[in-house]
């Protein structure tokens, strides 16, 4: 676990990474979302085994050990769903300037980056109503972050704030569970409890704030004004690229802050299989419809592959499509169909 500690105390300095995730509770269950946003690189969906390092986490008697089924990236977690239904996923706050140089923006000494609390809790717990107990050992301890947790009945959402000061052994955060019918959260990369809502103050680059607002109102209107309890098509919603927010030193800035981003910075192409540190979108997305079933738990999965620049300046997204039932995913055989989609050409700053 050395090895997975230090890649996200590597990363931790990078302005601008950024995601978007929703939920929101149904008649017959959930449904949890997330787009990934992160540098171009090789992205695998792996089964887990339980390690070692979490068996009887915080000392909870449940000892269930479960596998998860997890997006990995650089030896890290990113999203992930255990064997019995309980999905997992975190967004980034914009880190302020140098912040890999500050122990205040990170977790504290002995405690636990995001991907291992993905990892951890969805090793050790089966609901969310088994997390409650232990909300205050996991999240004060845990990375600045943004955390979401769903099981066929409840969704668990925690905001994780900056250390005091670079010696402070814990993280202040604040909670929410929802699990009533309609009820629903969005979030993309600012803190939004009042408490916290002057650390957002702390990034450096003022339009990443303005995206990160831009892209939770759009990803917010079509949550609260669905019409679908919980189908596929829905996945269509982390695809989308409108966005008329306007940077007046960069035409492209819609590129930005659509839901789906892929501003290339000049480059013609961009391929995943082989790293770029210089540019980054949605690499991924993810969307669990948990219907309280095993059996009846669905997993829709898009792994961006290839990105192209056309000769009208319009983008091709090549992607692989996953859209399978847990007990399928868990058997190892996982089934990827081959898609893409164009987005228009950036327009006076307006992406359609």
């Amino acid at each position: 676990m050395r090895k997975l500690l230090t890649s996200i105390l590597a990363c931790s300095s990078v302005l601008g990474f950024a995601c978007t995730s929703f939920g929101y509770i149904t008649k017959s269950g959930t449904v949890i979302a997330k787009n990934r946003d992160y540098m171009y690189s090789k992205q695998t969906l792996e089964v887990l085994v339980p390690n070692r390092q979490f068996i009887a986490w915080y000392k909870n008697p449940y000892g269930h050990q479960n596998k998860i089924f997890a997006l990995m990236a650089n030896n890290d977690v990113k999203m992930a769903i255990n064997e019995n239904g309980l999905t997992a996923i975190e967004e980034d706050p914009l880190y302020p300037k140098d912040s890999d140089k500050y122990r205040r923006y990170i977790q504290p000494y002995g405690g636990y980056s995001e991907g291992m609390v993905l990892w951890g809790v969805a090793q050790n717990f089966n609901t969310v109503a088994e997390i409650k107990p232990y909300i205050k050992d996991i999240f004060s301890n845990a990375a600045p972050n943004y955390y979401e947790f769903a099981d066929g009945k409840e969704i668990l959402i925690v905001e994780v704030a900056y250390g005091e000061n670079d010696n402070s052994s814990v993280r202040k955060f604040k909670y929410k569970i929802i699990n009533k019918d309609s009820e629903y959260y969005t979030q993309t990369n600012y803190y939004k409890e009042s408490e916290f809502s002057k650390l957002n103050n702390l990034g450096t680059n003022k339009y990443s704030l303005a995206g990160a607002i831009a892209r939770n109102q759009s990803i917010e209107s079509m949550v609260k004004n669905r019409n679908l309890d919980g189908g596929i098509d829905i996945m269509a919603w982390l695809l989308n690229t409108k966005s008329d927010l306007k940077n007046p030193g960069n035409a492209n800035w819609c590129l930005n802050t659509s839901v789906f981003r892929s501003n290339l910075q000049g480059e013609s192409s961009v391929d995943t299989s082989i790293r770029n540190d210089n540019i980054y979108g949605t690499v991924s997305s993810l969307i669990v419809f948990n219907n309280g079933s095993i059996d009846k738990t669905n997993v829709a999965i898009n792994i961006i592959d290839k990105i192209t620049v056309l000769s009208n300046g319009s983008q091709k997204v090549d992607y692989r499509m996953v859209r399978q039932n847990l007990p399928n995913l868990f058997s190892g055989n996982i089934n990827y169909i081959e898609s893409s989609f164009v987005r228009n050409a950036p327009v006076n700053g307006v992406c359609e």
